[in-house]
């Protein structure tokens, strides 16, 4: 796309288009030749400029053949009845207003119209209204919605219009790019002297024109057919006036023979405008162009709203105000890297790897263990600083402070490695089963499920956290009931910014309720040389102002609509860039790195670096400046990893082969690399932490009493051990009284908490046996822990009462946390949130068992396994918190276990 490369300026275009204006070889180009050149090329500019505001006139009032047009118009009355007749208790008075100018809109004999309507206002609830009257006057309705979204639309038709069958409302699922295969060409088809209208919601899914949707109706439209168009979205202008002008003729006032002259014609009138907005400092003044009024005519919005029923629409956003009550803050991390390290990446990214820069860049300013694993890939200097991975943990920290009531953390698209780098950090502290994650990989069952469980009180919610990329969360995903949302850093188009954050923000999806107040945190990574995350924002704020200029929003605006064109617009990737990024910093005095700061003092301190007028607004007519720098590095060991993908590796012991572990997408990478390096330690009171550390010296001191016992021939019991620390020997014979009249840790990991036969030690069992103290010494060198010798040795008996639960480690601590490790046969499903909830919840209640008994409040669960090709030891740690309320909750069930086995083998007291 040149997204480095300076902007060409119009000269240089027309001359590299075709050289039409050149003088053909075999002229004699005299003096006087080149002077009438000169004065025809004058004049033909004046013309030019005369007719500046009359470019679009051709495609202005469009209108359908006339007989067709005539039985349109004759349906008037009966759809404003019929819309009337629907009760005001369904609908809400901006939705039926917003339907009567639609259905006039299609009496008018117009070929199509441009529904918007901002998210959470009811636009599937217009739409149906009307799509509910044209079918009362047998006007045939087709409705190309996304899969997730056809359910829900019948839904809400049969309750507005109860008397119709939602079956003879066709809906064709179209799939973004898949609509080719589904029955749209059944459903777009001509039928013999019927009237149609196909309605296509979240239409600016549809502004390729190069795209299945453009082709499915091409092809109906082929042979004169005239169905009424309406394009329903909340966000008509994405990234570029390309994409603006392949939306605005699907409505079908453009020709397919005019194509390229309506965009080569919009183009230049949104250059006109751009230069009009681009500065503005209040978008509500914007003065009047032929590219506005030109969409004011083809829309059915705010504007016709407020040309209809301008008290109404007054009424309305006066309430939105109070309804949409948002408080928004924006987290500004430091980048920690010197600028040095990210000139000498940008240099080699950009020699290397020149389509993927800014993946690489982001990916490094959102984590110092990306930037280490791109710099041994590029083979750099490595990052420096005392504390890696300081801007996730940051990140981590503002998570868990919302994560009590619930919260979703919304991702660009182009980072979603960056979803699961995170969530692999988050699940170490909060566990995987409260940490869910959707992207374009979740199926729709799972998708809906996870929607839906945040429904449910607070106090009884399955997650406390949502990662959603925001590719998924455009559509179909209704979250009213979470008021926390953070952004990890923002998309380049404001549009996806609005559509995930009314995700939560639902003023009006015909609900009733009290307002609630939506805390919304921003997380932005500065320096003063800029950044990645501050061009996301600054091209986001820019293309927001420019949506909101042509087709101005009901919801209170995004205050970053007024700040002028940012010098961050340009992505700071050269040398140049950054220097004058610096410059203007140290000029301006602009002082973004504090911290939590409010949104407004965010973007003042923005207003600073103000662009001067060489900046570049190219991205606003061509390309999308993130997705074409997005594609996913391929890695040198690709055909490495292929080539050893069967390779698997016995252990010693005969323990069961363990397999090479290589990830096969962005998810799995990001995943081994959030386990590559140690995961903060939680943080506790000193009071806790030094309680932990003087329990751990008592066991100690109990285990070495307890073996000085042993050696001198000494033996107890679990119910005499409470001068050996309630210590005693470890024995695993299944017959043991202990074993069998006890509730042991391990046993709660199991099906049964008695064993009933011998323990058959299979392959897998071998191979946690065998790799059990090298486990624990990966994890001491990882973290850099001091252990408790022959902890693994002894089993202690549950001090309050010493026969009824007992617990053995794998480690410990000398700071009182304990190690519990668990080999893993299929590690990368462990990285899965399904596998590593699974695996997570079958050991949680071992571990709780362990802490109540050694009365301990910290432990570590690890999952680990080795690479078959490298020998390299893979772990991924959680830690886990006692839980007091444990062991109540608990000793009922116990209890009962106890009693049952206990009568059934005639329990001996002695024996314990």
């Amino acid at each position: 796309d040149g997204e480095w490369l300076p902007a060409r300026d119009d000269a240089e275009d027309s001359m590299e288009d075709d050289g039409e204006w050149l003088p053909a070889q075999h002229e004699d180009f005299t003096d006087d030749a080149v002077r009438d050149a000169v004065e025809e090329s004058d004049v033909d500019d004046e013309i030019d400029s005369e007719n500046v505001s009359n470019r679009l006139a051709r495609w202005r009032n469009v209108k359908v053949g006339q007989e067709l047009g005539a039985r349109r118009a004759a349906l008037a009355d009966a759809l404003r009845q019929a819309i009337q007749s629907v009760a005001p208790t369904k609908i809400h008075p901006h939705q039926r207003a917003a339907a009567m100018l639609l259905v006039e809109r299609f009496c008018s004999g117009s070929p199509g119209t441009l529904f918007v309507m901002d998210c959470g206002l009811g636009k599937t609830h217009t739409m149906l209204l009307v799509a509910g009257a044209l079918m009362t006057c047998k006007v045939r309705v087709v409705l190309a919605s996304e899969n997730l979204l056809a359910s829900e639309c019948k839904q809400i038709f049969s309750e507005l219009w109860p008397g119709i069958d939602p079956m003879e409302l066709n809906v064709i699922v179209s799939g973004h790019h898949a609509i080719h295969k589904t029955n749209a060409a059944e459903a777009f088809a001509q039928r013999e002297r019927e009237d149609a209208i196909f309605i296509l919601d979240e239409a600016s899914r549809y502004s390729d024109e190069s795209g299945a949707m453009h082709e499915a109706i091409g092809e109906s439209v082929a042979s004169g057919y005239q169905p009424f168009r309406m394009l329903v979205t909340a966000t008509p202008f994405t990234s570029n006036f390309t994409k603006l002008s392949n939306l605005l003729s699907l409505t079908g006032i453009v020709g397919d023979d005019e194509r390229d002259e309506f965009k080569e014609q919009l183009m230049c009138a949104a250059r006109t405008f751009v230069n009009v907005v681009k500065n503005v400092r209040d978008v509500h003044n914007v003065s009047a162009t032929e590219l506005a009024d030109f969409c004011a005519e083809l829309t059915v919005g705010r504007r016709a709203l407020e040309d209809a029923q301008p008290s109404l629409v007054d009424a309305l956003v006066t309430e939105l105000a109070v309804r949409v009550r948002k408080d928004i803050s924006v987290l500004t991390i430091p980048i920690t890297q010197p600028s040095s390290f990210w000139t000498q990446l940008i240099a080699t990214a950009s020699t290397q790897c020149a389509r993927q820069v800014l993946d690489v860049v982001t990916k490094c300013e959102l984590s110092d263990t990306f930037a280490l694993r791109v710099t041994r890939e590029l083979e750099l200097e490595p990052p420096r600083g005392e504390c890696m991975d300081a801007s996730v943990n940051a990140i981590i920290h503002l998570i868990c402070t919302m994560a009590t009531e619930a919260v979703v953390v919304y991702v660009p698209s182009d980072l979603a490695s960056g979803a699961w780098y995170v969530w692999t950090r988050l699940i170490a502290v909060m566990g995987p089963g409260k940490c869910a994650i959707i992207d374009q990989d979740t199926s729709q069952d799972e998708r809906r499920r996870i929607i839906a469980s945040f429904d449910e009180p607070v106090d009884k919610r399955e997650y406390n956290v949502l990662f959603a990329t925001t590719e998924t969360s455009g559509f179909g995903i209704n979250l009213p009931t979470v008021d926390n949302a953070i952004f990890l850093t923002s998309s380049w188009t404001s549009a996806t910014n609005s559509q995930a954050t009314h995700r939560n923000v639902r003023a009006f999806s015909n609900v009733v309720g009290p307002p609630r107040v939506k805390r919304l945190v921003l997380v932005m990574f500065v320096n003063e040389c800029g950044s990645v995350a501050l061009s996301r924002f600054s091209r986001a704020a820019i293309r927001g102002k420019v949506g909101a200029a042509l087709f101005p929003p009901l919801l209170p605006m995004d205050a970053a609509c007024n700040l002028p064109l940012l010098a961050t617009t340009e992505t700071p990737l050269t040398v140049v860039k950054r220097n004058a990024i610096a410059q203007l910093f140290q000029d301006n005095r602009v002082g973004v790195s504090e911290g939590q700061v409010s949104y407004s003092r965010f973007l003042r301190e923005l207003t600073k670096l103000a662009a001067g007028s060489e900046c570049s607004v190219e991205f606003l007519f061509h390309g999308d400046s993130g997705r074409a720098h997005s594609q996913p590095r391929q890695s040198t060991t690709n055909k490495k990893s292929k080539k050893n993908k069967k390779r698997a590796t016995r252990t010693p012991g005969g323990g069961l082969q363990f397999k090479t572990l290589h990830a096969q997408n962005d998810a799995e990478r990001a995943v081994l690399a959030g386990i590559a390096t140690r995961h903060a330690t939680p943080t506790m009171t000193p009071e806790v932490v030094a309680q932990n550390a003087a329990q751990a010296a008592r066991i100690k001191l109990g285990i070495e009493r307890a073996q000085s016992a042993l050696d001198r021939g000494e033996t107890w019991l679990p119910s005499t051990s409470r001068g050996f620390y309630f210590f005693y020997p470890k024995n695993t014979s299944f017959d043991a009284p202990v074993r069998r009249m006890m509730i042991t840790a391990s046993s709660l990991s199991g099906t049964t908490f008695f064993p009933k036969r011998p323990v058959q030690q299979n392959a897998f069992m071998r191979t946690g046996v065998e790799f059990e103290a090298t486990a624990l010494k990966h994890i001491q060198k990882k973290y850099g822990f001091d252990m408790v010798n022959g902890v693994d040795k002894w089993t202690r008996a549950l001090p309050s009462d010493p026969t009824v639960l007992a617990a053995t480690l794998d480690g410990l601590t000398t700071q009182g946390i304990i190690i519990e490790v668990k080999f893993v046969h299929n590690f990368m499903d462990v990285l899965t949130p399904a596998g590593a909830t699974q695996k997570y919840n079958k050991y949680y209640h071992q571990v709780q068992a362990q802490l109540h008994v050694f009365e301990l409040s910290l432990a570590m669960l690890v999952f680990y396994s080795i690479d078959a090709e490298t020998d390299d030891m893979f772990s991924c740690e959680y830690w886990i918190h006692r839980d007091d309320a444990w062991l109540d909750r608990m000793m009922p069930k116990f209890d009962a276990a106890l009693d049952a086995q206990r009568k059934q083998h005639n329990f001996d007291p002695s024996s314990l």
